[in-house]
């Protein structure tokens, strides 16, 4: 249980291990890297895109514009033909057990996907 705190993010009840457990994995699946203090940031709307390797849009961070504020950048890599969806990628270099373990889907035929062979030996 929380205790709660005057102003607006207060507690209206005890916390539960569901409400936890929310919180964890909106966390866990939608944060980015604000790359300022390796904390994480949650971006409205950027957790729509979705994944591909072959993304048609990346991702920036930017800090401090000449207003000073810290905001993330969407920029198309090519140009995208109306009805065409976003696609960015959600790391280039996952493999499938990532992908799952992170976001909870898997690629078909993904390319950073890798087998781990172990043969016992005969102990001499």
């Amino acid at each position: 249980f929380l205790p709660a705190k005057s102003g607006d993010l207060a507690l209206k009840r005890p916390m539960t291990l569901a409400d936890f457990e929310w919180g964890y994995c909106i966390r866990n699946t939608r944060a980015f890297s604000s790359h300022l203090d390796s904390s994480d940031v949650l971006v409205p709307f950027a957790d729509l895109f979705n994944h591909n390797i072959d993304a048609n849009v990346q991702h920036f961070f930017t800090e401090k514009d000449e207003y000073g504020r810290d905001f993330y950048e969407f920029i198309t890599k090519k140009p995208v033909e109306e009805g065409e969806e976003f696609l960015f990628s959600y790391g280039d270099s996952k493999d499938n057990v990532a992908l799952f373990e992170s976001y909870g889907f898997i690629v078909e035929e993904n390319p950073n996907d890798t087998w781990e062979l172990v043969l016992p030996f005969p102990d001499d």
